[in-house]
């Protein structure tokens, strides 16, 4: 544990970053991961609803059918 910390303090002295930027690209980072989950949720929600209206169609051809 001792040794990953002084690697993560060597990468960011080496990489410059400044604290300030840092925060910035780390709320980037939580923006952005955020945003694309909320967007998959979505997606997910909207191809369940498309299953269930195409299951739904298929119930009625095979009731029909019989």
């Amino acid at each position: 544990m001792k040794y990953f910390l002084i690697l993560l303090v060597t990468l960011v002295f080496v990489t410059g970053c400044t604290k300030k930027e840092f925060k910035t690209n780390w709320h980037n980072v939580k923006d952005g991961t955020s945003k694309r989950w909320n967007e998959g949720k979505e997606d997910f929600k909207e191809s369940t609803k498309t299953y269930e209206k195409n299951e739904k169609k298929d119930d009625n051809k095979t009731s029909e059918a019989k």
